[in-house]
């Protein structure tokens, strides 16, 4: 795992991790990655996890998420990606963990998350997203649990996912799991 916090992403960062080994999980808190430098950079095949919480992507630093192809787990909270690189994200061949949370979810966006086939579990905790944007996710193919801790949802509009998607399980409260609970699933 490498985890940096308050930093500066950019060319020099990606030589110096390019050749880490065995590297599954790359955390990013509070930093700024603004390499434009990442469209010539190898791929990173073995990142599972991804965590680039409440920091700045600049909307210029593209492509930048298909150098991770590996990623099962996209933690992107508190974090404002462009439409551009959403659909990078959820075109991830393994994706299968999405956290949007504290973001403002607007009906492209949601449009573009629809295009994530193996997408199980979306987190959008704080989220600011209208209820015509949540509908966008009906007949969603693989989605098992929605978290919209925090939201402004109508309860017309759970319903009317929850018909259309049978599945799903939405949260709108943490269950009681006891001391510790975040809201999280395991990948299992």
């Amino acid at each position: 795992m490498l985890k940096s916090s308050d930093c500066e992403i950019d060319g020099s960062w990606i030589d110096n991790v390019r050749d880490l080994p065995k590297l599954e999980m790359i955390e990013l808190h509070g930093c700024k990655i603004t390499s434009p430098e990442w469209s010539r950079t190898p791929s990173f095949p073995d990142i599972k996890y991804l965590v680039i919480q409440d920091s700045e992507i600049d909307p210029a630093t593209s492509p930048f998420f298909d150098r991770f192809p590996g990623v099962e787990v996209a933690d992107l909270g508190g974090t404002s990606i462009s439409d551009m690189q959403l659909a990078e994200v959820v075109a991830l061949p393994k994706l299968r963990v999405l956290n949007l949370s504290r973001q403002t979810l607007t009906i492209e966006k949601t449009t573009l998350i629809l295009e994530s086939s193996g997408l199980a579990y979306l987190y959008l905790h704080d989220s600011s997203v209208s209820d015509e944007a949540l509908l966008r996710l009906s007949g969603h193919p693989s989605l098992q649990l929605l978290s919209l801790l925090g939201t402004d949802i109508n309860q017309s509009t759970i319903d009317a996912l929850s018909a259309s998607c049978p599945n799903l399980e939405i949260q709108r409260s943490l269950p009681d799991q006891g001391p510790g609970n975040n809201g999280w699933r395991s990948l299992d």
